[in-house]
């Protein structure tokens, strides 16, 4: 007769299951998506706001597995996350744009962060000069790209500031301007007591009858708490150049082009736009990301390049350039005056 062993025997662990790991991401996706409306706390949180995109699709599958399993509580989790995506992403593919006024004239706006130590002058240059557009800001330019951005065809550089950093910018126009469209004194602006005492480029546009005026600007990228701290209040400060520049009786309307280093899902974003009202053209265009280049080819990209406007005018149409060598897509609007 044998003896039973006396070694207790480990009682095994229950296992997960797919149900427990789509009931897990449900609630993991809502923590972080609650977690990012929190942005003012921490730069570091700030940053978990700007994949609205990506939590709710994370969140729709999510949903319909727990929902084909009849999981209800856990679905209620996936419900909460998803709708508190939706309801943010909603004015960017639902929110309607204002008509154009009766023939009024197109302003076509290009903005492009073409990246300092990109080698492909030439194709950007190429690029640019089929794009058809108006005006073009240039974001990170030296004065290698100063210099290859003067063989652009049909344009010519109207204003530049290259830097030996990252933050460079430049504005081309036309060189044969098409009729009813000009631009007047062009000139660079600081933010005050900026410590990198970075450039802003701005324009008077001329588009028919209404006066706009065009600010080029390429902030810090919010990655440390010196750098948020600086990206916000520069963001703060273009809403207010914005609004001082809405506000007078000679300008029509504002238009604001450039490399943002923010997603609208930004802490800082309200700040940037409430006090002149301006109007993402991302709105009822879609999420249209342009940042970085390896995660906007698979669908992973954010969208931190943006053409803002005040009400004066609306956004006809919005399109992302494509891959030319840069970390950034650049982006294409139309805009034109309202009634």
């Amino acid at each position: 007769m044998t003896e039973p062993d006396a070694t207790p025997t480990a009682p095994k662990r229950p296992r997960l299951g797919i149900d427990g790991l789509f009931a897990a991401a449900a609630t993991l996706t809502l923590g972080v998506t609650v977690l990012g409306l929190l942005g003012q706390l921490h730069w570091a949180i700030d940053l978990l706001g700007h994949q609205r995109r990506v939590y709710a699709l994370a969140l729709l599958v999510a949903l319909a597995w727990l929902l084909i399993r009849k999981r209800w509580a856990w679905a209620a989790v996936a419900v909460v996350g998803l709708a508190i995506n939706a309801w943010l992403l909603a004015p960017l593919y639902l929110g309607g744009h204002a008509p154009a006024a009766e023939g009024a004239t197109r302003l076509r706006v290009v903005t492009f962060n073409v990246n300092t130590a990109n080698p492909n002058h030439a194709a950007v240059a190429d690029w640019l000069a089929t794009t058809d557009a108006d005006v073009i800001a240039v974001l990170e330019v030296d004065r290698g790209w100063v210099a290859s951005l003067e063989d652009v065809d049909g344009y010519r550089v109207a204003a530049a500031e290259p830097r030996s950093d990252n933050f460079g910018v430049a504005l081309l126009t036309r060189s044969t301007p098409r009729a009813s469209i000009a631009m007047t004194d062009t000139r660079v602006v600081y933010q005050p007591e900026d410590a990198y005492r970075l450039p802003t480029l701005e324009a008077t546009l001329h588009l028919g009858d209404e006066t706009i005026a065009l600010l080029v600007a390429h902030p810090v990228p919010p990655m440390g708490a010196a750098y948020a701290a600086d990206h916000a209040a520069t963001l703060a400060w273009l809403g207010k150049l914005a609004a001082d520049r809405s506000a007078d009786p000679a300008i029509d309307a504002v238009v604001i082009a450039g490399d943002l280093n923010a997603t609208p899902f930004s802490s800082a974003w309200p700040a940037l736009t409430n006090p002149a009202g301006l109007i993402s053209s991302q709105r009822g265009h879609g999420w249209s990301a342009t940042w970085p280049d390896r995660l906007v080819r698979i669908g992973l990209g954010i969208p931190i390049d943006h053409v803002l406007h005040t009400e004066g005018l609306t956004a006809l149409s919005r399109s992302v350039g494509p891959t030319l060598g840069s970390d950034h897509h650049a982006v294409v609007v139309d805009l034109a005056a309202t009634p």
